[in-house]
C-alpha cells in the first residue's frame, strides 16, 4: 500500500498532467493525418501553457512509475507496446514527454529520469515498428442472465501507417475493427482490472463489423 502511494499522484496533481482532447471529429474516419492530430494535442497543451515541440510517432513502455500505467497500458500494438504520439513539452520549469492515444481523449504529461536513470523515468522509449498499430481499446460492462458472473467487452480498431505520394505526409490508415467478449466475477467493478483478468492480448480477436464499433462512446 505504500508503494502504491507513492507512485500514484493525488488527483489534484494528476489533473495538472493530464489534458483533455477534443478528437472527437476523429471518430469514423478512415484515413486520419497526422497534422489533425497534431492540432487538436498543440491546442490543449498551449491552453495549459505547455511550449510544444514537434510530434512524433513513438513506441514507449510505459513503467510502474507512471501515474497513468492503467491508463495507457491497454494502447497496445501488435508488438507489445503502446503506440503513442509524443511531443517534447515545457511547462514551467519542467520538461515532460506529452503522450496522447488515439481516441483516448486526454494527452498526458510524463517524467522522464533527470539523472538518466529508468528507475525514475516514468517511460522508456521502445523500438520502433511498422506492424499493425491497435491503435484503441474500449471496453465495457454487460449484465449477463448469471448471478455469479457478467461480460466485460473489448473493441479495438487496427491500422497502419502510410504516406501520401506527392508530399509523403503521413496519415494513419484505419484497416478495421475488432471485438471479443470475455467473463468475469460479477463483483468486479473496476473496468481496466477486470479486463486486464480476463484477456490475454495474444489470442484471437473475432472480427466484427468494419467501423462500426469505435465511433459510439461506450465509456
Amino acid at each position: 500500500m505504500e508503494k502504491n502511494e507513492k507512485i500514484r499522484l493525488s488527483e489534484e496533481e494528476l489533473q495538472k498532467r493530464m489534458f483533455l482532447v477534443d478528437d472527437k471529429k476523429l471518430f469514423g474516419l478512415k484515413k486520419i493525418y497526422f497534422s489533425q492530430i497534431e492540432q487538436i494535442c498543440r491546442t490543449a497543451l498551449e491552453k495549459a501553457k505547455c511550449v510544444v515541440g514537434e510530434m512524433k510517432l513513438n513506441w514507449l513502455n510505459i513503467s510502474s512509475q507512471c501515474p497513468f500505467v492503467e491508463e495507457l497500458r491497454f494502447y497496445d500494438s501488435f508488438c507489445g507496446l503502446p503506440c503513442l504520439f509524443t511531443f517534447e513539452v515545457i511547462q514551467g520549469e519542467q520538461r515532460y514527454l506529452a503522450v496522447y492515444a488515439l481516441y483516448s481523449s486526454y494527452v498526458y504529461l510524463l517524467k522522464d529520469s533527470s539523472d538518466g536513470t529508468t528507475e525514475t523515468s516514468e517511460y522508456v522509449e521502445g523500438i520502433r515498428s511498422e506492424a499493425l498499430l491497435r491503435l484503441n481499446v474500449r471496453y465495457f460492462f454487460a449484465e449477463s442472465h448469471s448471478n455469479v458472473y457478467k461480460y466485460v467487452y473489448l473493441y479495438a480498431r487496427v491500422g497502419k501507417v502510410q504516406k501520401t505520394f506527392w508530399r509523403r505526409r503521413p496519415y494513419l490508415l484505419l484497416i478495421e475493427d475488432f471485438s471479443a467478449r470475455k467473463t468475469v466475477d460479477i463483483n468486479q467493478d473496476n473496468l481496466l482490472r477486470a479486463f486486464n483478468n480476463a484477456y490475454l492480448f495474444s489470442e484471437v480477436f473475432r472480427s466484427s463489423e468494419l467501423f462500426s464499433l469505435t465511433s459510439q462512446n461506450r465509456e
